[in-house]
């Protein structure tokens, strides 16, 4: 049993740090670049986020921009490609059935129509290399379970001394964790949870919250004992493993703004502070910076 437990013990934290930089990837080259152009990033930036996206998600830039620039022009009315509570407004299983099903269905269904793409993805600049990858997306998903599989069987064989079928079930729990992550954090938690449950620091039009476990529990459960742990987790989870996504409100308030996180002290964002370090680094500019209203 050891045998086994070890390995992925070790498996759950590189897949959470690997989910946590595919997030950053989305957040900050899909959503806060393509989409809504609050920064530029220099060519080494873009590169390995979209390498990264390539291994990771096989998604295509230009449609994950039409369907999200649509979802702000029509948020949670008539016409958005992925609202969870329109025209119902849902109640917990059915924000669940969205998160697991639903989200990603209706992202597919949506980029199915080419016309509407090339509508709402007008302003993407494309080139050679986003062209690339967008043509051969079942490659880099290829690539990357065969560099996750030759690295389980190096490091099982030299490290933990494990069976070959020990190596390869770890190779697998990692591409399979880390493929379905950006379906059900983005797509789903993020277009699904955070528009139903969370705060509402701004009065925006639609439904969208900051999604946060320290709002539920110190305010509405009164449990103020479990702040440390609470925070705790909004930082590990919303803050790097969704890398500042769900403070989706305050998003909505401001969309251009390059720092989602700005509303409450608690609300760290990764993607934020990965574009202040490059800023730094004169490897990004950041065109847009929040404003608190």
């Amino acid at each position: 049993m050891t045998q086994v437990l070890a390995p992925l013990g070790v498996v759950s934290l590189i897949l959470y740090l690997f989910n946590s930089f595919t997030s950053l990837s989305i957040t900050v080259f899909q959503h806060r670049f393509s989409t809504h152009k609050s920064c530029e990033l220099s060519f080494l930036p873009k590169f390995i986020f979209r390498v990264w996206l390539w291994f990771t998600t096989g998604i295509k830039t230009r449609e994950w921009v039409a369907t999200h620039t649509k979802h702000h022009q029509f948020s949670d009315k008539d016409g958005d490609p992925h609202s969870a509570v329109f025209p119902v407004k849902r109640k917990f299983w059915g924000i669940l059935k969205f998160v697991v099903w639903d989200g990603v269905w209706m992202y597919v269904k949506f980029n199915e129509n080419e016309d509407e793409v090339a509508f709402y993805s007008k302003k993407f600049d494309s080139d050679k290399v986003e062209e690339f990858f967008s043509k051969n997306s079942v490659l880099g998903l290829t690539l990357w379970f065969l560099l996750l599989l030759s690295f389980s069987l190096l490091i099982g064989s030299y490290i933990f001394e494990n069976a070959i079928w020990v190596s390869i079930l770890c190779s697998v729990v990692l591409w399979v964790g880390t493929v379905t992550w950006s379906p059900l954090a983005a797509a789903g938690y993020v277009n699904g949870v955070c528009h139903k449950y969370g705060y509402r620091l701004f009065k925006t039009p639609e439904f969208s919250t900051n999604t946060g476990l320290t709002y539920y529990c110190t305010k509405k459960f009164y449990l103020y004992p479990l702040i440390p742990f609470t925070l705790l987790v909004d930082v590990l989870i919303m803050g790097i493993a969704l890398a500042g996504e769900p403070w989706h409100n305050n998003h909505h308030s401001n969309p251009r703004s390059a720092k989602l996180g700005f509303a409450k002290w608690w609300e760290f964002d990764l993607g934020w502070v990965t574009l202040r370090i490059l800023e730094k680094l004169h490897l990004a500019q950041i065109n847009w910076k929040h404003v608190r209203k």
